[in-house]
Protein backbone atom coordinates (compact mmCIF):
# COMPACT_ATOMS: atom_id res chain seq x y z
CA UNK A 1 0.00 0.00 0.00
CA UNK A 2 2.66 2.50 1.10
CA UNK A 3 6.06 3.03 -0.50
CA UNK A 4 8.46 5.69 0.76
CA UNK A 5 11.92 6.14 -0.73
CA UNK A 6 14.56 7.64 1.57
CA UNK A 7 17.46 9.47 -0.05
CA UNK A 8 21.01 9.29 1.25
CA UNK A 9 24.34 10.06 -0.43
CA UNK A 10 26.89 8.81 2.12
CA UNK A 11 27.03 5.39 3.79
CA UNK A 12 27.34 6.97 7.22
CA UNK A 13 23.98 8.72 6.76
CA UNK A 14 22.26 5.37 6.36
CA UNK A 15 23.89 4.04 9.52
CA UNK A 16 23.37 7.12 11.70
CA UNK A 17 20.11 8.63 10.46
CA UNK A 18 18.01 5.78 9.05
CA UNK A 19 17.97 3.25 11.90
CA UNK A 20 14.41 4.27 12.88
CA UNK A 21 13.03 4.33 9.33
CA UNK A 22 13.64 0.78 8.18
CA UNK A 23 10.17 0.50 6.62
CA UNK A 24 11.23 3.11 4.07
CA UNK A 25 13.17 1.99 1.00
CA UNK A 26 16.70 3.47 0.81
CA UNK A 27 17.71 5.33 -2.34
CA UNK A 28 21.43 5.95 -2.77
CA UNK A 29 22.06 9.21 -4.65
CA UNK A 30 25.81 9.92 -4.54
CA UNK A 31 25.72 12.58 -7.25
CA UNK A 32 23.19 15.38 -7.46
CA UNK A 33 22.49 18.49 -9.49
CA UNK A 34 21.04 21.86 -8.49
CA UNK A 35 17.53 20.41 -8.04
CA UNK A 36 18.70 18.16 -5.15
CA UNK A 37 15.80 16.02 -3.80
CA UNK A 38 13.32 17.33 -6.36
CA UNK A 39 15.47 15.94 -9.14
CA UNK A 40 15.32 12.52 -7.47
CA UNK A 41 11.53 12.80 -7.21
CA UNK A 42 11.37 13.49 -10.94
CA UNK A 43 13.61 10.52 -11.76
CA UNK A 44 11.60 8.17 -9.58
CA UNK A 45 8.38 9.38 -11.18
CA UNK A 46 9.76 8.91 -14.68
CA UNK A 47 10.94 5.40 -13.78
CA UNK A 48 7.41 4.65 -12.46
CA UNK A 49 8.74 3.62 -9.06
CA UNK A 50 5.43 4.70 -7.53
CA UNK A 51 3.28 2.30 -9.55
CA UNK A 52 1.18 -0.41 -7.84
CA UNK A 53 0.99 1.43 -4.52
CA UNK A 54 -1.70 3.57 -2.93
CA UNK A 55 0.61 6.16 -1.32
CA UNK A 56 4.09 7.28 -2.23
CA UNK A 57 6.71 9.64 -0.89
CA UNK A 58 10.38 10.59 -1.23
CA UNK A 59 12.06 11.86 1.93
CA UNK A 60 15.61 12.59 3.07
CA UNK A 61 17.83 10.62 5.41
CA UNK A 62 17.12 13.31 8.02
CA UNK A 63 13.42 12.39 8.28
CA UNK A 64 13.54 10.93 11.81
CA UNK A 65 16.20 13.37 12.95
CA UNK A 66 13.96 16.33 12.05
CA UNK A 67 10.49 14.99 12.87
CA UNK A 68 11.04 12.31 15.55
CA UNK A 69 8.55 10.03 13.80
CA UNK A 70 9.67 6.54 12.86
CA UNK A 71 8.63 4.66 9.75
CA UNK A 72 6.48 2.19 11.66
CA UNK A 73 4.39 5.07 13.05
CA UNK A 74 4.04 6.63 9.61
CA UNK A 75 3.09 3.36 7.92
CA UNK A 76 0.63 2.31 10.62
CA UNK A 77 -1.02 5.73 10.87
CA UNK A 78 -1.59 6.17 7.14
CA UNK A 79 -2.73 2.60 6.51
CA UNK A 80 -5.23 2.74 9.38
CA UNK A 81 -6.55 6.23 8.70
CA UNK A 82 -10.14 6.18 7.47
CA UNK A 83 -9.93 9.72 6.03
CA UNK A 84 -7.72 8.59 3.14
CA UNK A 85 -6.39 12.12 2.62
CA UNK A 86 -4.76 13.14 -0.63
CA UNK A 87 -1.62 14.07 1.31
CA UNK A 88 -0.12 13.24 4.70
CA UNK A 89 2.47 15.52 6.23
CA UNK A 90 4.02 16.15 9.60
CA UNK A 91 3.63 19.74 10.78
CA UNK A 92 0.40 19.87 12.86
CA UNK A 93 1.48 22.71 15.14
CA UNK A 94 2.33 25.19 12.40
CA UNK A 95 -0.13 27.75 11.04
CA UNK A 96 -1.03 28.08 7.38
CA UNK A 97 0.91 30.87 5.72
CA UNK A 98 1.76 32.42 2.36
CA UNK A 99 4.80 30.24 1.74
CA UNK A 100 6.08 32.40 -1.11
CA UNK A 101 6.21 35.63 0.86
CA UNK A 102 7.60 33.70 3.82
CA UNK A 103 10.39 32.47 1.55
CA UNK A 104 11.54 36.06 1.01
CA UNK A 105 12.60 36.12 4.68
CA UNK A 106 15.50 33.78 3.84
CA UNK A 107 15.88 34.08 0.08
CA UNK A 108 15.37 37.67 -1.20
CA UNK A 109 14.46 36.75 -4.79
CA UNK A 110 12.00 34.02 -3.82
CA UNK A 111 8.70 35.76 -4.62
CA UNK A 112 10.15 37.38 -7.75
CA UNK A 113 10.89 33.94 -9.15
CA UNK A 114 7.50 32.54 -8.18
CA UNK A 115 5.62 35.46 -9.73
CA UNK A 116 7.34 34.79 -13.06
CA UNK A 117 6.57 31.07 -12.81
CA UNK A 118 2.91 31.81 -12.04
CA UNK A 119 2.68 34.04 -15.11
CA UNK A 120 4.46 31.67 -17.47
CA UNK A 121 2.50 28.62 -16.32
CA UNK A 122 -0.91 30.35 -16.08
CA UNK A 123 -1.53 29.51 -12.43
CA UNK A 124 -3.85 32.48 -11.97
CA UNK A 125 -2.56 33.45 -8.53
CA UNK A 126 -1.13 36.64 -7.06
CA UNK A 127 1.60 35.58 -4.65
CA UNK A 128 1.86 39.12 -3.28
CA UNK A 129 -1.52 38.58 -1.59
CA UNK A 130 -0.75 38.24 2.11
CA UNK A 131 -4.11 36.57 2.77
CA UNK A 132 -3.11 33.38 0.93
CA UNK A 133 -2.86 30.54 3.44
CA UNK A 134 -1.02 27.38 2.41
CA UNK A 135 -0.37 24.17 4.30
CA UNK A 136 3.00 24.29 6.11
CA UNK A 137 4.79 21.43 4.33
CA UNK A 138 8.57 21.68 4.44
CA UNK A 139 11.68 19.75 3.37
CA UNK A 140 9.73 17.45 1.01
CA UNK A 141 8.32 15.69 4.05
CA UNK A 142 5.04 14.52 2.56
CA UNK A 143 3.41 11.31 1.38
CA UNK A 144 0.69 11.49 -1.26
CA UNK A 145 -1.80 9.21 -2.95
CA UNK A 146 -0.27 7.96 -6.18
CA UNK A 147 -2.86 9.92 -8.18
CA UNK A 148 -1.83 13.10 -6.37
CA UNK A 149 1.86 12.29 -6.78
CA UNK A 150 1.41 11.74 -10.52
CA UNK A 151 -0.62 14.95 -10.89
CA UNK A 152 2.03 16.96 -9.05
CA UNK A 153 4.89 15.62 -11.15
CA UNK A 154 3.11 15.98 -14.49
CA UNK A 155 1.44 19.35 -13.93
CA UNK A 156 3.86 21.16 -11.62
CA UNK A 157 7.27 19.64 -10.88
CA UNK A 158 8.34 18.78 -14.42
CA UNK A 159 6.89 21.95 -16.02
CA UNK A 160 8.57 24.16 -13.40
CA UNK A 161 11.98 22.50 -13.78
CA UNK A 162 11.74 22.69 -17.56
CA UNK A 163 10.49 26.29 -17.54
CA UNK A 164 13.41 27.40 -15.37
CA UNK A 165 15.84 25.67 -17.71
CA UNK A 166 14.26 27.18 -20.83
CA UNK A 167 13.87 30.77 -19.61
CA UNK A 168 16.97 32.95 -19.51
CA UNK A 169 15.31 35.32 -17.02
CA UNK A 170 14.48 32.47 -14.64
CA UNK A 171 17.86 30.80 -15.13
CA UNK A 172 19.65 34.02 -14.25
CA UNK A 173 17.50 34.57 -11.16
CA UNK A 174 17.71 30.98 -9.95
CA UNK A 175 21.48 30.90 -10.39
CA UNK A 176 21.93 33.71 -7.87
CA UNK A 177 23.21 33.06 -4.36
CA UNK A 178 20.21 31.97 -2.26
CA UNK A 179 21.94 33.03 0.98
CA UNK A 180 21.40 29.61 2.51
CA UNK A 181 22.46 29.46 6.15
CA UNK A 182 22.96 26.07 7.78
CA UNK A 183 25.59 24.31 9.84
CA UNK A 184 25.15 21.24 7.62
CA UNK A 185 25.35 22.88 4.21
CA UNK A 186 27.80 21.78 1.54
CA UNK A 187 31.24 23.33 1.35
CA UNK A 188 31.97 25.83 -1.45
CA UNK A 189 34.03 23.11 -3.14
CA UNK A 190 31.11 20.65 -3.14
CA UNK A 191 28.72 23.42 -4.19
CA UNK A 192 30.86 23.88 -7.29
CA UNK A 193 30.19 20.25 -8.19
CA UNK A 194 26.45 20.39 -7.50
CA UNK A 195 25.46 23.94 -8.46
CA UNK A 196 28.38 24.87 -10.71
CA UNK A 197 28.89 27.78 -8.34
CA UNK A 198 30.51 28.12 -4.88
CA UNK A 199 27.11 28.64 -3.20
CA UNK A 200 23.57 27.25 -3.05
CA UNK A 201 21.43 28.56 -5.89
CA UNK A 202 17.68 29.10 -5.67
CA UNK A 203 16.68 25.88 -7.44
CA UNK A 204 16.22 23.52 -4.46
CA UNK A 205 14.38 26.10 -2.36
CA UNK A 206 11.95 27.04 -5.13
CA UNK A 207 11.23 23.38 -5.84
CA UNK A 208 10.93 22.36 -2.19
CA UNK A 209 7.95 24.69 -1.67
CA UNK A 210 6.29 23.79 -4.93
CA UNK A 211 4.36 20.84 -3.50
CA UNK A 212 2.35 22.80 -0.88
CA UNK A 213 1.64 25.45 -3.52
CA UNK A 214 0.33 22.67 -5.78
CA UNK A 215 -1.84 21.43 -2.90
CA UNK A 216 -3.25 24.94 -2.45
CA UNK A 217 -3.97 25.50 -6.13
CA UNK A 218 -5.53 22.05 -6.63
CA UNK A 219 -7.47 21.99 -3.32
CA UNK A 220 -5.84 18.82 -2.04
CA UNK A 221 -6.81 17.47 1.37
CA UNK A 222 -3.77 17.54 3.65
CA UNK A 223 -3.66 15.75 6.99
CA UNK A 224 -0.76 16.29 9.41
CA UNK A 225 0.06 13.24 11.51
Amino acid sequence: MLRVRQIYYQSLQKIVNMERTRDFVPYFNPLSDETLESGVIRRLFESEDYRYHEYYGVVSHKFYKKLKKDSNYVKRTIENDEDKADVYSFFPKLDKVNLVLQGDNWHPLFSDIYKILAYKLDWGIDFSDKSLKMEPIYSNHWIASVDTFEEFCLDFLIPVIDTINESKVLRDLCNQDANYISREKLSPELCEKVFDRPYYTYHPFILERLFPIFCYLRNKTVKHI
